[in-house]
Order: C-alpha cells, then sequence, then structure tokens
C-alpha cells in the first residue's frame, strides 16, 4: 500500500515513481508506463519499480511542448 505523499515531499525527491509522476505532471500512469516502454522517457529501475529521474520529466514535458506532439 502506497504512503499519502504530498506534492511538496514529491518536489524534493531526485527520482519519482510512475504514481508519484502521474501525480505532479498531471500524465496518466498507463501513459507514463507506455512512454518508458516506448523509450521515450528515461527512467531506471530499482527492484521491480520504475523510477523516473525527475530532470527527465521535465525534460520530457517541455520538449513536448516545443514539439506540440500529441503524447
Amino acid at each position: 500500500m502506497a504512503k499519502n505523499i504530498t506534492l511538496q515531499e514529491i518536489s524534493v525527491k531526485l527520482a519519482l515513481t510512475v504514481e508519484e509522476a502521474a501525480m505532479i505532471s498531471n500524465i496518466g500512469e498507463n501513459k507514463l508506463r507506455d512512454l518508458i516502454h516506448v523509450g521515450k522517457l528515461d527512467h531506471f529501475k530499482l527492484g521491480n519499480r520504475f523510477q523516473i529521474p525527475l530532470k527527465s520529466l521535465e525534460r520530457f514535458i517541455e520538449e513536448s511542448g516545443k514539439r506540440r506532439d500529441q503524447i
């Protein structure tokens, strides 16, 4: 069971779980996992969970806005 975590607590992390990344980016968890699987979002695995570096998520969002692509 996931611990309830606030946006403020997330903002100081260097890497986020898919759930945390979804919370702060307003991108759905399934879409984030899809982006990971097709290689559009940098990540690493810790155990059996994907971890998304915060900088990677920020870069992805910035680049998507510049391209105006549908993700």
